[in-house]
């Protein structure tokens, strides 16, 4: 699919700005242009957003109902109350599981967990459930990643002396009454926590950080380093926006993260590849699939055992078991995937929204199928597993598309939904599938201009392979975490050629070396590039010959000997 570039322009004004702030912070002037593109063109906003520190996080007791939920807590503490954490079965809400079991725990409160099983038990809070709860002895439930939209549960809870504190982030349906001890949700419509953006991670580690605070724990500082370790995890394997408070959270994380003391973290890593070095990158790519992989095929609980366990030899053998289960989710993704493609292309090119449906794909993998529909058609996606009747359906969308919304809009045909902007989940009887997919598309056609169905790539400057080196490299690494809300700055240099014979590796993959206009050379590699050359209608010997321009971002590759820049290809057009 041919993509349009939107390469960024800098006027005079612009310019002036670019220079004064890179003679102030002493770095290069393309760095402080990447600094002034994400709003950053003060002093002080540059040295905040490259030096974050835990006193920028904001104050706790701002969200609504945060004071509510802390006193509960201590009372349970205090009382030595049964306590049980009730999760969900991703990365976002295993993490939140264990990071207020964690704190809990160092104030001397030993509480249970419930994780629900995707097939079994389904997303959310389950009324049967809470019943069991409640005569198991318990007298407290503290929900982490979901609960919002749980009324007949917290309705039931409310009547019958079972306290639920709702601490979630996803967005509420309808403003209304919701029958819950305390919610603890910066996206209900009176809160007025300044960062709307928190993953449900997030949430739980700003309730342990307020409960830490208010007892007075000696040692919270040392608590709250552990406890960001997780957040981070959750945080950008939930795909949140990384700026603001969130953008100091996974950093702060991540500095922590690369010498963990905690042990199956450690051991994850290890099993991942990502132990020398961890960044937003390795987490959403190696560590979160491994840990998405349990709740997809299998029970998410062995993943708090992971985290939990003091045996690095356990913690080893557990994430193992994760790394087996996630090769088997990828064979299953792919195999969905391949079907989902073509049935794209024999009838749906040209819709607004893909919906497709199959009852042979296994219901933990279809947000991984829509996730792909729309990298590769530039379209929100949904995608359906089917069984004895019932529609199992997650959907994903480009960034101009809230999905949520567009669900709301086919609220008449879904038994259930929620999620967020750019990832939702729901039911729906099988009969209503084609309402559904009408009632989308409609939605889609009215409220979108067709020019926003065309992939575009934005590219943050036009420059010379002289101005890439590796100073460069080191100040776009001070820049991160990357990802929403912070993209990996998209480079363009025009009028390139190939320097030597491409070279393909495992028959899909084009490794370059590129020579610019004035003589410089850079390595490159294009993943899928035979894939995405042939889309384009270019053969390797039109390469070969023709000046093209190539968009990229960079990043380094070990030569034995010493360590060398190399870009990674985003697009190419011939020029």
């Amino acid at each position: 699919m041919q993509k349009r570039w939107n390469i960024r322009k800098y006027n005079d004004e612009l310019r002036r700005k670019i220079y004064e702030l890179s003679n102030i912070l002493n770095i290069k002037p393309l760095t402080a242009a990447l600094l002034i593109n994400r709003g950053i063109d003060e002093e002080e906003k540059a040295r905040t957003f490259l030096f974050p520190k835990i006193d920028d996080l904001h104050d706790p007791f701002l969200l609504k109902d945060a004071d509510k939920a802390t006193t509960r807590i201590l009372k349970a503490i205090s009382r030595r109350e049964k306590v049980l954490i009730w999760g969900d079965y991703d990365v976002d809400g295993t993490t939140g599981t264990v990071l207020l079991r964690k704190a809990l725990k160092y104030l001397g409160l030993d509480v249970d967990f419930h994780i629900p099983h995707r097939i079994h038990d389904g997303y959310g809070i389950r009324r049967d459930r809470l019943e069991q709860i409640k005569k198991d002895g318990y007298t407290l439930v503290i929900s982490t990643d979901t609960g919002s939209t749980a009324l007949e549960a917290g309705q039931w809870a409310n009547e019958n002396g079972l306290d639920l504190i709702v601490t979630d982030h996803h967005k509420l349906d309808k403003d209304q009454e919701r029958p819950f001890f305390a919610l603890v949700n910066p996206n209900q419509h009176d809160c007025p926590y300044p960062n709307k953006h928190l993953a449900g991670v997030g949430v739980a580690f700003k309730i342990a950080q307020a409960v830490l605070s208010r007892a007075n724990y000696a040692q919270k500082s040392k608590v709250i380093s552990e406890l960001l370790e997780l957040t981070a995890l959750g945080t950008i394997a939930d795909i949140m926006e990384l700026a603001g408070e969130n953008r100091t959270i996974v950093a702060l994380g991540l500095q922590n993260l690369s010498d963990t003391r905690q042990v199956g973290l450690r051991a994850l890593m290890e099993i991942a590849g990502c132990l020398d070095e961890i960044d937003s990158y390795r987490v959403g790519f190696q560590i979160a699939p491994r840990i998405n992989a349990a709740g997809r095929l299998a029970d998410a609980s062995e993943v708090i055992e992971l985290f939990e366990t003091e045996s690095y030899e356990k913690a080893l053998n557990l994430a193992r078991g994760l790394d087996t289960k996630n090769r088997e989710r990828q064979k299953l993704q792919e195999t969905a995937v391949n079907e989902a493609i073509r049935m794209v292309e024999k009838e749906k090119q040209n819709n607004k929204v893909l919906v497709v449906a199959s009852p042979d794909w296994h219901r933990g993998i279809v947000g991984l199928v829509a996730a792909r529909l729309v990298e590769r058609f530039y379209r929100p996606s949904v995608a359906i597993s089917i069984s004895e009747g019932v529609a199992y359906g997650s959907a994903r969308s480009p960034d101009w598309f809230d999905i949520s919304e567009g669900l709301a809009a086919c609220a008449d045909v879904l038994t259930k939904w929620g999620g967020h902007s750019k990832a939702a989940g729901f039911t729906l009887p099988e009969k209503d599938i084609c309402s559904l997919e009408s009632i989308i598309n409609a939605y889609a056609l009215r409220r979108f201009a067709e020019e926003l169905f065309v992939p575009t790539i934005e590219i943050e400057a036009a420059v010379k392979f002289s101005t890439i080196d590796f100073q460069l490299y080191v100040e776009l690494r001070k820049m991160e975490p990357f990802g929403l809300g912070n993209p990996r700055p998209l480079f363009v240099t025009r009028s390139v050629h190939l320097a030597d014979k491409p070279y393909v590796l495992k028959d899909k993959h084009l490794k370059l070396v590129l020579r610019d206009a004035d003589g410089y050379k850079h390595w490159a590699i294009w993943w899928n590039g035979v894939e995405k050359l042939e889309e384009k209608g270019i053969d390797v010997c039109k390469l070969e010959s023709s000046a093209i321009d190539v968009a990229y971002r960079l990043d380094t590759r070990d030569f034995g000997s010493q360590i060398k820049i190399q870009l990674l290809i985003e697009d190419i057009r011939i020029s």
